[in-house]
């Protein structure tokens, strides 16, 4: 008796080891998002699960290989891939900002307060052609997706915060601007209530590379989880 209470012991032992180390390499293959890259460059991301370090609210993710990392602050990160024919797509992760530039004169870039409707304030913008809103809902949060592009600018039209070239200013940002860039296809997904939070993921490329680059996006999207929910 004493002899198989002793074999219990030991099989107990052992489970309850197994369970722990299980836990531990479990955490282990979650890293933190990198330190932001050199301004300009980007840092390669080895496939796997990550959390956001900075970002908030806290999400994890799982990305194969080929991604990088563009930048990562507490109100927005993203994430880049090269596509085959050339050029980058990306994926960004967005708190909405407190002011947004008035739509009645884009141009002048005068700031005003950032819209309760972002989904409305996008389709009502003058140089956007956006589609009809659809349902959605990314790590189990809903909320609406439109696609949108740049389009119906003044033959004149030069952006002041965004290179100088011909794509639109959105809403301030520190050190410039948060742009729509001309020629890219933009699908949005604006989610209602993460944490109480809105939430707005852009999955942006080139019009060319767009439909290479959604299944792929779409896989990222689909291992989101909201650490809060």
């Amino acid at each position: 008796m004493r002899q198989a209470k002793i074999a219990l012991c030991l099989v107990l032992g052992l489970l309850a080891l197994s369970s722990c180390s299980g836990g531990a390499n479990d955490s282990a293959n979650v890293r933190t998002l990198p330190a932001d890259p050199p301004l300009g460059q980007m840092k390669r991301l080895p496939a796997g699960k990550y959390v956001t370090g900075q970002f908030e609210p806290t999400l994890t993710l799982k990305v194969g290989p080929g991604w990088k990392l563009l930048e990562e602050r507490q109100n927005y990160f993203g994430l880049s891939w090269q596509n085959t024919r050339g050029g980058d797509s990306t994926i960004y992760f967005i708190n909405p900002p407190p002011e947004v530039y008035d739509q009645s004169n884009p141009e002048e870039l005068s700031p005003e307060p950032a819209p309760e409707d972002w989904v409305g304030w996008f389709r009502s913008h003058p140089y956007m052609l956006v589609d009809k809103p659809q349902p959605t809902s990314v790590g189990g949060v809903s909320g609406k997706r439109i696609d949108m592009y740049v389009d119906l600018l003044p033959e004149e039209y030069q952006s002041v915060w965004c290179g100088g070239g011909r794509d639109v200013a959105l809403w301030p940002l520190q050190d410039g601007a948060w742009c729509a860039i001309e020629g890219t296809l933009d699908r949005l997904f604006v989610l209602d209530d993460v944490e109480g939070k809105k939430v707005i993921i852009d999955v942006g490329s080139p019009s060319g590379t767009f439909e290479e680059f959604l299944p792929r996006a779409q896989k990222v999207l689909e291992t989101v989880e909201w650490e809060g929910e």
